[in-house]
This record gives structure tokens, sequence and C-alpha cells, in this order.
């Protein structure tokens, strides 16, 4: 999507607007904290959190670059034994990493086995 990140601010503020006005027009219950308090807690939380995910998407790609680098010089796991064709260990490690998956899928969105 080319203007992802336009779109995302903008529903982003839009919503906060929105909460921010139902905040002060109907609020539930009173505030036990001073909204300055609370939203610079929220604003510092947010800000936190979009730095961690930025630098998680940088630093989790190159570690798992390095993860199977050295599986490979040390020759972890059960492909790093066996000396097949390059072509058949991929895909055997697709159908691994995809059957992998799928289990997860069924265990934790709880799908009954169909057999």
């Amino acid at each position: 999507m080319e203007n992802e990140t336009t779109i995302r601010l903008f529903v982003f503020i839009g919503l906060l607007a929105l909460l921010i006005l139902a905040e002060t027009v109907l609020p539930r219950k009173a505030r036990a904290l001073s909204r300055t308090s609370r939203w610079a807690t929220n604003f510092g939380l947010t800000i936190a959190n979009t730095l961690t995910l930025n630098v998680m998407a940088i630093v989790m790609p190159v570690m798992s670059v390095a993860a199977a680098y050295d599986a490979s010089t040390n020759g972890y796991g059960v492909l790093g034994k066996v000396s097949w064709p390059i072509w058949l260990e991929a895909l055997i490690a697709i159908l691994i990493l995809d059957f992998v998956i799928w289990a997860q899928h069924l265990i934790t969105h709880k799908v009954p086995l169909l057999w």
C-alpha cells in the first residue's frame, strides 16, 4: 500500500479525537488521576511501543539470519546432519515450517481436528 503510514496516522488521530470527545462529553466515572497525568503516561507508552516495534522489525530478521548461519556452520539440526541436495533440504524445511504454523493455528484457535 502506497500511503499506509499516512492512513494509519490519520486513523489513529481520528480515533484519539473521538475518544477524547467521548471522555469529555460522556464520562463513565469520576477521574482518579488528572487528565494530563494519564495522557502523558498513555502517549509515553504509545511512543515506547512504536519505537520497540520499529527496532524489532530490524533486529528480528538479522537475528534469524544469524541463527541460521550459526546452525549451518556448526551442523545443528536434522538437516545439518545430512548431505542431501539443497533443493530437497529447502523443500523439507518449508514443509516442516508450514506444518508447525498450521499446528499452531489449530492450538491457538482451538480448531477441532477432522479425524
